[in-house]
């Protein structure tokens, strides 16, 4: 039972498979019908023109298997580029089967195409697709020629022809639209085994209606099929022929032949150009020139193919287009290439390629391909060398040059060794090695704006490049570079020269990564090396540099996270000789050392990112006696913040021997100085502008720091200074405390303190050079408190002259000043700011002055002391005192003071006002402070009974000073003695000078004032005295003094006298005021001054009192001089009677010899009046330049 189910089964499906056959025989049959109907045809038609996106349609369509295809009236309508539209009358396609003379089955084809007219155009450019490397390329298409051998099984018999062809080319300008007429195309391969297959074309071509010529191509194929019956190209004989206007190819031979498989192609490149003119963009230039191909192609013995490829270039040139009126060329090259490949290994080989242009360039390359078309295929390229004429070039180039190219002139060349480049896999993973790429130019000029650029024996060389790639993309380059100049000078008014110049550039590139997610889109790490050495570098004679050397070392890294890490191991530069000049006078030579590291400098990705950086510090060594260090760091969160800390030293001693020609003759120095600093100081977000301000520009500078501690150290410092009468040396100078600045809290605080020590002063001018060496010390503290108040201390010692000096100084409203637009001087301060000053002297005077004030004793003591108050705009007082105690002075000519002891005070408040016409004018004191009422003349009684008014008030206690004895040496040999001194001094803004005067003098006692009064336009002198018992016979000699008899020489009285200073005679004598009262006075010592009135007995009452006097004794006498007379009168006892005196009136005192003394002293009179007018100033007044001047204002009452 189970077989008898099996065949049944086998039965059934044998019947089903015999049904389905027939009917797929019946379908088959029933296609042509089916095409042929005209419903099917319209459904074909709305398909095609969907497809297409065109119209398509035909007149007629017939389908049979006996006589093929017909299709008739074939239209393509309008639709998008290349095709834009397309009519053939007829196409024919008759297949059939047949057996050919050799017994074999074989399929025969005709085709016949009539009639074909078509317009192309321009169609949308599309991106290339990706493809393997060229040279890949090239070798897997050698490869698969090369390996080319299929079977055979049929012959196959073809026919082909297509005529008439009228193709149309329309180009977007109608000038270059293209057309070929009147083309055919025949295809003859009666069979493919044994037959030879022939092929021609032929037409017309037409460019802008124009005819450029015919087009001819004519090929016959034989032996394409082997015996065995296998198609191989290998053995293949070819004859080709072909023609078009420009060109012409030949082709002959085949690649099995002894003479091996030979093509040539010439070009006419004049005609091609105009051929392609539809193609070629707008602008091309015009082409000139032949270019000759050559292939020679062969299969060896081992069937591995050889070939040889030649191209010939002559009069190449380019001009027109884009070039304009330029041209390029003409040139001749010649390029060169053979090619093994073995079909064994599957490699190609491209040894000995070549190009040359002639006298222009050289260059030379092979290559080799492994498996192109496998996967793990590999590519070797090795190119070099090459050189290039620069020279050439760059007249070649010429036409292309700007005008105002500075290079006028160049020789030398640039050359490559070689060029390496491995790649295998997929992938394309391999490295690319560069070797000696470089240029060498003998000599070179460039014309610059500055000068003339010359160089000679320039060198740039990149030694050695290698960069591993992994997918076409380098992961590190490693590379080094050499370049060097032997001679460059640079003209201008300060020529620069440069002789033995060379470095190395060395860089070594890995980790990198040009597709990363680093938001920098790259990482890398990076090691660069650099070093460079010149042997003489000058700037005119400015500047000589000697043996010049230069070494760096940097690490770099951009990081994943987008972030550049950095770090300077090594800067360091150097000079063996550095000598600078200046004005004809040099400098010594000067050997250089700098250097500088930093430590982690991070830069973070982003707009808003801050660098930071850990640790940066440099050095600087100039010979032997300069040498600094510095730190800095930088911090990388906001506000940012830097801070920066170093050291300085100076040896005195060799830096002037260093800068002698510059130091004045004589100027010498030894000892160190050393400074430190500690900043810091917050970066700003901003970069505040220029300020022109001189405060607002201090404090935006010191606004940047958040604190500034400096430090200055003197330590054993000498100079000696070079002055008109010989050399002064300060020695032993050294800082006790350092000199130190700080600032803080941005700047609002700044102080400063120090001190100064000094063990010797040696050599100052004149007297001074004959005192023992003086030592001393000098003391500073200062500070500014928010740019508003300042506070100033100095103290000054000098030993043994015991002077000490001190000061205190305090200044406020400083911030005022920030609204002052003008220039700031003398009358800015005083408008604008409150200051104290308080200064005090001390001096202790011995015998050791002597040295000092040749011809002068001094001993003593005297101290001074000074306070000024300004107030801004209104007012500045002035108060200053003046003590002494046991103070003396000796003169060479025996003039003496002995014991003078003084408390003296002088205070000044003056008004401060700016001239007429300035923008302040303060309110005068003068209205707020009335001046006194003037005193009158108390006359000589008052002195004489000492009620006298004392303007500093009522008599009392100490007097201003005090002196004990005063010796005047005088002409007669007899000194005048003054003893027991005591006065009083008066400043006032109304009266200065004596208001109190005590002394014995001439055995006698004399009391008096002497003030000026300030009050008149014209001051006045007023003076009164009191004297008793003065015996001038004190001044004569000894021996005269014998003969006088007693009390005759004695005078007791009283005077007043009141004078204006004037310098002019006749004002003067009419304005004197003269009262005398002598209640006693020696006969002889009368005449005596009468005689002086008198000398020539001219005037008959002076006669005759001289002779009155000579009979009796005088009682009194009394004296007046009003509105420029003399007048005397007196009582006169003879015998015992009293008589008058004869009277003396109306006498001239411009007529008495006394006006020639007057006359003598016009001088000191205008100086004693210029004095006074500084004296009686109530006024302060500020020019609008700064200029002081002090003035007496008027003012009502």
């Amino acid at each position: 039972m189970r077989s008898l189910s099996v065949k049944r089964i086998l039965k059934i499906a044998a019947g089903g498979g015999c049904v389905m056959l027939a009917l797929l025989l019946i379908g088959v049959i029933s296609v042509p019908a089916l095409v042929s109907c005209r419903a099917a045809q319209t459904k074909i038609q709305q398909t095609l023109s969907r497809s297409m996106s065109r119209p398509v349609s035909w007149s007629g369509l017939t389908v049979s298997w006996l006589h093929g295809l017909t299709l008739s009236g074939l239209k393509l309508g309008d639709g998008p580029p290349p095709l834009l539209n397309a009519a053939i009358d007829s196409i024919d396609i008759v297949p059939g089967f047949s057996r050919g003379t050799d017994g074999r089955l074989g399929i025969d084809l005709a085709v016949n195409v009539r009639n074909i007219m078509t317009e192309l155009a321009p169609g949308p450019q599309k991106p290339p697709p990706p493809t393997k490397d060229p040279l890949t390329l090239l070798a897997e298409s050698i490869q698969r020629v090369q390996k080319l051998d299929l079977p055979l099984p049929v012959d196959l018999r073809v026919s082909l022809e297509v005529a008439p062809l009228q193709l149309k080319y329309r180009a977007t300008a109608p000038a270059k639209s293209m057309r070929l007429q009147d083309f055919s195309l025949r295809l003859s391969m009666p069979s493919l085994a044994t037959r030879p297959v022939t092929a021609v074309v032929n037409g017309r071509l037409f460019i802008a209606q124009k005819e450029l010529g015919k087009i001819a191509f004519s090929a016959e194929i034989r032996d394409l099929v082997t015996p065995q019956k296998r198609i191989q190209l290998a053995s293949a004989l070819f004859a080709v022929d072909a023609a078009t206007p420009g060109a012409g190819m030949t082709i002959s031979g085949g690649l099995s032949q002894p003479d091996g498989f030979r093509s040539r192609l010439k070009l006419e490149l004049p005609v091609l150009r105009e051929m392609a003119q539809p193609f070629v963009p707008a602008g091309t230039p015009q082409l000139s020139g032949n270019m000759d191909l050559q292939l020679l192609s062969q299969i060896d013995t081992k069937r591995d193919l050889l070939a040889a490829l030649t191209l010939a270039g002559s009069g190449l040139a380019a001009r027109g287009g884009a070039l304009k009126t330029k041209q390029v060329g003409p040139l001749d090259l010649k390029l060169q290439q053979q090619l093994a490949s073995n079909h064994v290994t599957q490699r190609v080989d491209f040894p000995k390629g070549t190009f040359s242009v002639a006298g222009l360039l050289d260059a030379a390359w092979s290559a080799a391909v492994e498996r192109p078309s496998a996967k793990n295929r590999s590519l070797e390229l090795l190119f070099g060398p090459l050189r290039l004429d620069l020279a050439r070039t760059v007249a070649l180039a010429a036409p292309f040059l700007p005008p105002d190219l500075p290079l006028k002139d160049l020789a030398g060349e640039a050359r490559l060794r070689s060029l390496q480049l491995k790649l295998s896999g997929p992938a394309y993973n391999g490295s690319v090695t560069v070797a000696d790429l470089g240029i060498t130019l003998p000599h070179l000029r460039l014309a610059l704006k500055k000068g003339e650029l010359s160089a000679q024996q320039v060198a740039v060389t990149l030694e050695k490049v290698t960069c591993p790639l992994v997918t076409k993309k380098p992961t590190g380059i490693t590379g080094s570079l050499l370049w060097s100049i032997g001679r460059a000078a640079l003209a201008g008014s300060q020529p620069l020269a440069l002789e033995g110049a060379r470095g190395t550039l060395g860089v070594n590139v890995n980790e990198l990564n040009l597709k990363s997610a680093s938001p920098r889109k790259i990482t890398a790490a990076a090691d660069v090396t650099h070093t460079c050495d010149v042997d003489r570098a000058s700037l005119g004679t400015q500047l000589v540099i000697e043996k010049a050397h230069q070494q760096l070392h940097l690490l770099a890294r951009a990081a994943e996270t987008g972030g550049i890490e950095a770090s300077l191991p090594e800067l360091i530069v150097s000079a063996a000789s550095l000598q600078a000049s200046q004005g004809g006078k040099k400098l010594k030579p000067l050997p250089l050392n700098a250097s500088l590291t930093a430590e982690n400098f991070h830069l973070p990705y982003g707009t808003a990112a801050l660098p930071s950086l850990r640790r940066a510090g440099a050095t600087l060594t100039a010979g032997d006696f300069i040498r600094l260090s510095a730190e800095a760091t930088l911090s990388g969160s906001a506000p940012q913040r830097a801070t920066s800390t170093g050291s300085a030293q100076l040896d005195l001693q060799r830096a002037l021997l260093f800068a002698a020609p510059f130091v004045p003759a004589g100027l010498k120095a030894d000892g160190r100085v050393s400074a430190l600093w500690n900043a810091a100081a917050p970066l700003p977000l901003t970069v505040p502008g220029a300020e022109k301000h001189p405060l607002k520009r201090a404090k935006a500078g010191l606004a940047l720091l958040e604190s500034l501690e400096m430090a200055l150290k003197l330590d054993n410092v000498s100079a000696t200074f070079p002055s008109t009468t010989g050399a002064v040396t300060l020695s032993g100078l050294q800082t006790k405390p350092d000199l130190r600045i700080v600032a803080a809290k941005n700047g609002q605080s700044v102080s400063f303190d120090g001190g100064l020590l000094f063990s010797g002063v040696n050599g100052l001018p004149n007297a001074m050079g004959k005192l023992p060496a003086q030592h001393g010390s000098l003391l500073v503290a200062g500070e500014l408190s928010g740019w508003n108040e300042f506070h100033l201390t100095e103290s000054f010692r000098m030993l043994p002259l015991s002077v000490s000096q001190e000061l205190d100084l305090s200044v406020s409203r400083i911030e005022t000043l920030f609204d002052e637009k003008a220039p700031f001087n003398t009358a800015t301060l005083l408008k604008r700011l409150d200051a104290t000053l308080f200064a005090t002297c001390d001096g202790a005077f011995s015998s050791d002055m002597k040295q000092l004030l040749p011809g002068i004793d001094v001993a003593g003591s005297v101290s001074g002391s000074a306070r000024m108050d300004v107030s801004a705009s209104r007012e500045l007082a002035l108060r200053t005192a003046l003590t002494s105690h046991e103070f003396g002075l000796q003169l060479a000519n025996g003039t003496q003071i002995e014991g003078v002891s003084s408390n003296i005070s002088i205070n000044r408040d003056y008004d401060l006002a700016a001239r007429p016409g300035e923008r302040w004018t303060p309110l005068s004191a003068s209205l707020v402070r009335p001046a006194a009422a003037a005193d009158g003349n108390s006359g000589a009684a008052d002195i004489i009974t000492r009620i006298t008014e004392d303007l500093r008030g009522n008599l009392h206690g100490a007097r201003s000073f005090s002196i004990r004895r005063v010796t005047v040496s005088m002409p007669s040999g007899v000194p005048l003695v003054l003893t027991s001194l005591e006065g009083d001094l008066l400043f006032t803004r109304e009266k200065t000078g004596l208001s109190f005067l005590q002394a014995d003098l001439l055995g006698g006692t004399i009391l008096a004032r002497a003030l000026f009064d300030q009050q008149p336009d014209v001051p006045l002198l007023a003076i009164g005295s009191s004297f008793s018992n003065l015996d001038v016979t004190h001044l004569l000699p000894h021996d005269i003094k014998k003969r006088q008899t007693p009390r005759d020489a004695e005078i007791t009285g009283e005077i007043t006298l009141t004078a204006p200073l004037m310098p002019e005679q006749r004002e003067l004598s009419e304005q004197l005021r003269l009262n005398l009262n002598l209640r006693r006075i020696g006969a002889d010592t009368l005449e005596r001054a009468l005689f002086t009135l008198d000398p020539f007995e001219r005037n008959e009452q002076v006669v005759a009192q001289r002779n009155m006097l000579r009979l009796g004794t005088l009682k009194g006498l009394r004296a007046t001089a009003v509105d420029g007379s003399f007048g005397m009168e007196g009582e006169l006892l003879v015998k015992g009677v009293a008589i008058n005196l004869p009277r003396v009136e109306r006498l001239r005192i411009s007529e008495l010899p006394l006006r020639q003394e007057l006359s003598k002293n016009r001088a000191a009179i205008m100086a004693v009046r210029r004095l006074i007018d500084q004296l009686r100033a109530d006024t302060l007044l500020v020019g609008s330049h700064g200029k002081l001047t002090l003035q007496r204002r008027t003012y009502e009452k």
